[in-house]
């Protein structure tokens, strides 16, 4: 008995001594948030951060980035995280309801917002003819698709207001220079004019201003001479 009692003593010291098989840790498939995969989604030259992460390549086919659907044949910009910044178009598409031509350049914020547009080209946008410009401050849109600051081509009569953006100094003078976009044309979300830089002199609701001068308007197009200057 002694013996038998040694003998299971040996074996249940040795089963507590001997360390289990480990599991295997599951390790996460590696991530894009976006979804752009090099070898399926572009065409063409891709290029690349240090980290691999995809920065530019052209699309071979339509692709959903996040609420964006950008089609066929855009250059698509990523940060090295992953997160798309800048679109090229390849064809005309929607942007917060907005449809934008070929080839503008669409600049968005890291959690997927219209930032601001250039335009390639000239074009006209809700009834406004908006130049084509590919650097400096773009153009922005209200989350509900209508325009929210826009440079204009000219001058140009919105609400029968007469607007320019113009930066020319020879005709409004140094000042203009440091405006910066405050020139731009503004607009509430009801697609009424906000804020406008004149094109001329001229009397508005009994107040004259003078060639130069920038005005505010209320959502219902009256004067409003103490709102703070946008832009």
């Amino acid at each position: 008995m002694a013996a038998l009692s040694l003998l299971l003593a040996l074996v249940t010291l040795t089963a507590a001594s001997t360390p289990l098989p480990r599991r295997a840790m599951a390790v996460p498939a590696p991530t894009n948030p976006h979804g752009v995969q090099a070898d399926t989604l572009c065409v063409g030259k891709t290029a690349r951060h240090p980290n691999g992460a995809v920065k530019r390549c052209r699309l071979a086919r339509e692709h959903r980035f996040g609420v964006h659907l950008v089609p066929a044949g855009s250059d698509v910009y990523l940060h090295d995280t992953g997160v798309l910044w800048l679109i090229v178009l390849g064809a005309d598409a929607a942007f917060d309801g907005q449809v934008l031509p070929a080839k503008a350049s669409i600049f968005l914020e890291r959690d997927g917002r219209m930032r601001f547009f250039w335009l390639h080209e000239d074009a006209v946008i809700q009834g406004h003819r908006i130049p084509g410009h590919e650097d400096g401050a773009g153009n922005r849109l209200h989350p509900n698709g209508t325009v929210r600051a826009i440079w204009l081509v000219g001058d140009q009569e919105i609400d029968g207001i007469p607007c320019t953006t113009s930066g020319n100094v020879l005709r409004f003078g140094m000042r203009v220079i440091s405006l910066g976009t405050k020139r731009m044309a503004w607009f509430h979300d009801n697609g009424r004019l906000q804020q406008a830089m004149l094109s001329r002199d001229v009397v508005i609701q009994g107040h004259a201003f003078k060639k130069g001068d920038i005005i505010s308007l209320r959502r219902d197009g009256t004067v409003d001479l103490t709102a703070p200057l946008l832009g």
